[in-house]
């Protein structure tokens, strides 16, 4: 159920991109925090639009990209968090974030803690100017995570686990 779902999710945002396509994207909404409540991305050109459409291509990622691939350390905790996402699916934001304040905090993170909550991706992806779309799962303790997208292609940059505390 869980693989159909994500082939379903793929295949929306790729369908939403091939209809939307134009040779002048719009640009993004700057004050674009918003709950997730599902629904079909919004695509201009190649950009995410909206906080919809940035948290489904994020749910997508996650379901076909993340979860297959997590490191071996975060096998357990990934599953657990799934199945939140799962039993939880409105528990999504979205906003425009500054990509280069992204990668410090998960660097700051990561060097204060002595631990890596990478789960996929590259601090080095996100080492750009402008910004990104900032998509959080609000978990339970420790089941919360945070991904970064590429607002123009929808590319996955990184996802990290937020520590507790």
């Amino acid at each position: 159920m869980r693989i159909l779902r994500s082939v379903l999710l793929v295949a929306a945002v790729a369908a939403t991109a091939a209809a939307g396509c134009s040779t002048h994207p719009a640009p993004a909404p700057t004050d674009a925090t918003v709950a997730n409540h599902g629904g079909a991305p919004v695509v201009a050109g190649n950009q995410l639009a909206q906080p919809d459409a940035a948290i489904l291509a994020f749910r997508a990622a996650w379901a076909t990209t993340v979860v297959p691939h997590v490191p071996l350390r975060e096998v357990e905790m990934t599953a657990a968090i799934d199945r939140e996402m799962t039993s939880s699916p409105g528990a999504y934001t979205a906003k425009l974030s500054s990509c280069r304040e992204a990668r410090d905090l998960v660097a700051r993170t990561n060097r204060e803690s002595k631990f890596d909550f990478v789960l996929q991706g590259s601090l080095a992806a996100l080492a750009r100017e402008g910004e990104c779309w900032e998509v959080e799962y609000h978990g339970d303790m420790k089941h919360e995570v945070i991904g970064y997208l590429d607002p123009w292609s929808g590319a996955l940059l990184l996802v990290w686990r937020v520590p507790e505390g």
